[in-house]
């Protein structure tokens, strides 16, 4: 099981995303902190669809393209 915390950020989410999807052991996530997110301190990564589905990016690096404040 994967798991993350309220301080994550959406790239450390996109990461434990990845690696779950990744890996046919891991059955069950825990990755709630994204519906509650209200900074996302890098531009790309994970992204949420329907308000239920966390969405994966189909770009390499975890969709990292920049920081927020650039």
């Amino acid at each position: 099981m994967l798991g993350c915390m309220v301080e994550e950020s959406n790239l450390g989410i996109t990461a434990a995303a990845s690696l779950g999807a990744a890996t046919r052991n891991i059955t069950r996530a825990d990755l709630d902190a994204t519906f509650n997110m209200t900074e996302r301190p890098f531009k790309g990564g994970i992204y949420v669809e329907d308000t239920k589905k966390l969405v994966l990016p189909d770009v390499p690096g975890f969709g990292f393209i920049g920081f927020d404040n650039e």
